[in-house]
């Protein structure tokens, strides 16, 4: 009876061995591969940082120097009330109290959607005498768009790398059974220097120059396992 109970429990071992085999076997029947994928993307959105301080222009008040701001942007055919946002008001409050001449300063960010325009914001900028602006920062009004156009084109390429690879082996890649995505890099470039010299040269041409800024970069990885039938 013992010898039976043995042989039975010995039995059952074995049973569950060969079952955690095939488990560990059918577990590992997949392929898993990683594919990146990347976009450039021209940007649409140009902000341009423009400061206005009492202390760069003589006998000129914050008031009478935004007045003339707004004179130069409509001149140029920027609609302010939508473009034009301000981003800081500050002043040297111990100075203003001890001196009574503390300078104002302002800040303002405008929106602006191509170089063309750029261009023709700061030759207006730089002819009535403002000297205090630069390009901040460049962005895309529909970056979520090509945010998800990239991840699905890192998935298909992930997709066509299994089927290679399995294909290689005689095997096809069949439903994917774990996905794990990296995060997305976006690089934009900052703080964009503008120059004179550079754009219009130090004698003013008839012929606007050209602009061109980097492209906005969006880049992910995915790992994905397929099983293998």
């Amino acid at each position: 009876m013992k010898k039976l109970m043995i042989g039975i429990f010995a039995l059952c071992m074995a049973a569950v061995v060969s079952a955690e085999k095939n488990y560990l076997v059918m577990s590992e029947n997949f392929i898993q591969v990683t594919a990146q994928a990347e976009k450039k993307v021209v940007p649409n959105e140009i902000y341009l940082r423009i400061v206005l301080n009492e202390g760069n222009y003589k006998n000129r008040t914050l008031s009478e120097l935004e007045n003339e701001l707004a004179t130069v942007l409509k001149k140029s055919g920027i609609d302010i009330e939508k473009s034009l946002k301000i981003k800081d008001l500050s002043s040297d409050f111990t100075k203003k109290f001890l001196h009574k001449n503390a300078n104002v300063e302002q800040e303002y960010s405008l929106l602006l959607n191509n170089t063309e325009t750029l261009l023709h914001v700061i030759k207006n900028l730089d002819e009535a005498g403002f000297s205090d602006f630069n390009v901040e920062r460049l962005e895309h009004s529909d970056i979520e768009v090509f945010r998800s156009e990239v991840r699905q084109e890192a998935m298909k390429k992930a997709a066509r790398k299994a089927a290679e690879l399995a294909g290689a082996i005689g095997q096809e890649a069949g439903r994917a059974i774990y996905i794990q995505e990296s995060d997305m890099n976006y690089y934009a470039p900052r703080n964009v220097m503008y120059s004179r010299k550079q754009s219009f040269g130090a004698e003013e041409t008839a012929v606007m120059p050209t602009l061109e800024f980097e492209p906005l970069k969006l880049s992910l990885s995915v790992t994905v396992r397929f099983e293998i039938k």
